[in-house]
């Protein structure tokens, strides 16, 4: 498109990020023109979207069939990087569907490695391991850190 000198999808990258609760009514219509103009990006946002509703599946038979109807619909698509990421899903299909049998996620390890992170990348390196283990126990194992003194002392002052 930049060959052809055609910007309509320049600084567009948020617009097609964002959920519509989070967009200025200014982003919806510019969103929406790009959308009518049937460029491939907005047919992989489409298809993207539709997948969204594969989570709001009430059980797993019925995420199980809406994956297989948009898993088609992607390969009909002819979007390469979409049937790319479809058939990435349907290998870990197995695992997707497990959620509506557990409910259960990694979200809380992945605030433990986000919060690793950090640490890790404030500090520039440590010394060796025991340091950064002792780090990172100290900031992610909510321990209460204070003196009993302090504790005791507060406690009685609020009395």
């Amino acid at each position: 498109m930049m060959k052809r000198n055609d910007k309509r999808l320049a600084k567009s990258k948020y617009i097609w990020l964002k959920g519509m609760e989070h967009m200025s009514d200014e982003a919806i219509a510019w969103r929406k023109d790009l959308l009518r103009c049937g460029l491939d990006t907005g047919r992989a946002f489409g298809l993207k979207e539709a997948f969204s509703y594969f989570w709001k599946s009430r059980d797993r038979q019925f995420a199980e069939a809406h994956f297989r109807v948009w898993f088609a619909e992607v390969l009909k698509s002819g979007l390469k990087p979409m049937i790319k990421v479809a058939k990435t899903l349907k290998r870990r299909l197995y695992g997707l569907l497990a959620w509506f049998d557990s409910r259960i996620t990694n979200s809380v390890t992945e605030g433990y490695n986000a919060t690793i992170q950090a640490l890790k990348a404030g500090a520039r390196g440590f010394r060796n391991f025991d340091n950064f283990r002792i780090v990172i126990l100290f900031y992610c194992g909510k321990l209460d850190m204070r003196p009993d003194f302090v504790r005791v002392g507060s406690a009685l002052s609020a009395l």
